[in-house]
């Protein structure tokens, strides 16, 4: 079935269309999911696996493009208000059904506006030529939205699309001068802008506007909000960076207004910090800050200390760059730069001794039939444990792998707390330099960590054998 819906007793219904099926990549999927799963509105997804650009029929709704027409308008006359909505290919059947059906609103995000292979060439958009040219028998009220539009008028077409991508500007001239027609050029993101209205929180304000029968909602508008917002935080007066002992400081002062607070508690928002030196072993450091890490509230400001421990570093000069983070992902592609400073780990070496206590025999590797400790020639996480709990203070972490271990690109250690919730990662860029048999990581704690665990991950492939793993406090950093 290439139909999912959930129908409830509601005043709107919102039909959305699945992008392009790039080698089955949405054979088990739909795009806007979570819409199937409101209480406010009824929904139905479709996708189109034969990538007609939703042209001919789709499985459990109809053979032909109308029979799907006829099946969808049935359901739409049991509402008083329909949104259709869609990117890139899902984007041009948002506007081919939303245009027949006569919804009351269509969004179309980075859509194409033809299927004419011959009108793409003179546009310079080659991106599906080779798709157009192989779709046979569609109608030439169907090829073009143009001629759509001239057919059906619309009652109201929003279009967003991203100055980045200049096909996509090709495709929105097409149409930004009909009538109803409303495009929205945005300074940010790329053609897959549809992830990052999602997780910017756009789509979400984008519904609540339709379902509170609003006019064109204004994107551009809200993402300049989002940013400044975000902005804040880098540019807070607590902001400063000083060194206190072996610590690089960062004080982070959060505004919890505008919804902060909520993403914090989310896991939405998080701050990262990138550690990077230039002697040899070279490798990359992430430190990661949570709301876990906030130490306290002043009305509505949390403060987060970010806390980096410069011994254990690179020897020499590190370059420290800290960055706001919204769901995984940079907020630099709305226009936050991080900050960026300059930390002297001087002579960063460090020993231990015989007696330290060796944590192999209780870390787990799992799905390996080899004796405690032997890596099989695999990827992925080969080991992790043991789960531990760690008072607030500074430590480093450290793998000790036999000498004549073989392994082909990053191979890295990360802690983590809570199962799973890294504190910090540490990758070894194999194409700088031979990975050390002697991985380490230093990380700090403001606050006491439960199920701490270390883990190692290898990005190709890794073998040989783990001889030592530890955790080792280091009295000498003050972590205040």
């Amino acid at each position: 079935m290439w139909v999912r819906s959930n129908l409830s007793d509601t005043d709107s219904i919102i039909i959305a269309f699945t992008a392009y099926n790039s080698n089955g990549s949405k054979a088990n999927d739909f795009d806007f999911s979570s819409l199937s799963h409101s209480d406010q509105f009824s929904a139905i997804l479709i996708k189109d696996l034969d990538n007609s650009w939703y042209t001919g029929g789709i499985a459990g709704a109809g053979e032909t493009f109308h029979e799907v027409i006829d099946h969808l308008g049935t359901i739409c006359a049991r509402y008083k208000r329909v949104l259709c909505i869609g990117d890139s290919m899902g984007a041009y059947g948002a506007i081919l059904y939303g245009a027949h059906l006569k919804a009351d609103k269509i969004v179309a995000i980075s859509p194409q506006t033809t299927v004419s292979a011959r009108t793409c060439r003179m546009m310079g958009d080659t991106r599906f030529i080779a798709h157009f040219d192989q779709l046979c028998g569609v109608p030439e009220e169907l090829s073009d939205v143009r001629n759509i539009i001239r057919s059906y008028p619309v009652r109201s077409l929003d279009v967003y699309v991203s100055k980045n991508d200049s096909d996509d500007v090709e495709n929105a001239r097409n149409i930004e001068k009909i009538e109803n027609v409303h495009v929205q050029y945005i300074d940010y993101f790329d053609h897959w802008m549809a992830e990052e209205f999602k997780r910017y929180g756009v789509l979400r304000a984008l519904i609540r506007n339709f379902l509170l029968d609003r006019d064109s909602f204004d994107a551009i508008a809200f993402l300049e909000g989002e940013r400044e917002r975000f902005a804040r935080i880098l540019a807070a007066p607590n902001a400063q960076r000083l060194v206190q002992g072996d610590v690089h400081c960062e004080n982070m002062d959060v505004d919890l207004s505008f919804g902060m607070k909520e993403r914090l508690e989310r896991g939405d928002l998080i701050f990262k910090t990138t550690v990077l030196g230039f002697s040899s072993p070279c490798f990359r450091t992430n430190y990661f800050y949570r709301s876990a890490d906030i130490v306290s509230f002043d009305k509505d400001i949390a403060y987060i200390p970010v806390r980096i421990p410069l011994r254990g570093q690179a020897d020499g000069v590190n370059i420290l760059r800290t960055e706001v983070c919204c769901r995984g992902r940079s907020l630099s592609n709305i226009g936050i730069s991080p900050s960026v400073s300059r930390g002297d780990a001087g002579d960063a070496s460090f020993s231990y001794g015989p007696d330290i206590e060796n944590l192999v025999p209780v870390m787990k590797f799992p799905d390996c039939d080899l004796p405690t400790g032997h890596l099989p020639r695999r990827q992925g996480y080969l080991m992790s444990g043991p789960y531990i709990d760690l008072n607030a203070g500074s430590y480093i972490a450290c793998i000790v792998l036999e000498e004549d271990f073989e392994s082909s690109g990053n191979v890295s250690i990360d802690v983590a707390r809570d199962f799973g919730n890294a504190i910090a990662i540490r990758d070894y860029l194999a194409g700088m330099n031979p990975v050390p048999s002697v991985l380490t990581l230093p990380f700090l704690l403001s606050k006491p960590a439960k199920n701490v665990e270390i883990r190692l991950h290898a990005e190709n492939w890794i073998r040989g054998r783990v001889e030592k793993v530890f955790v080792k406090r280091q009295d000498r950093i003050h972590p205040s």
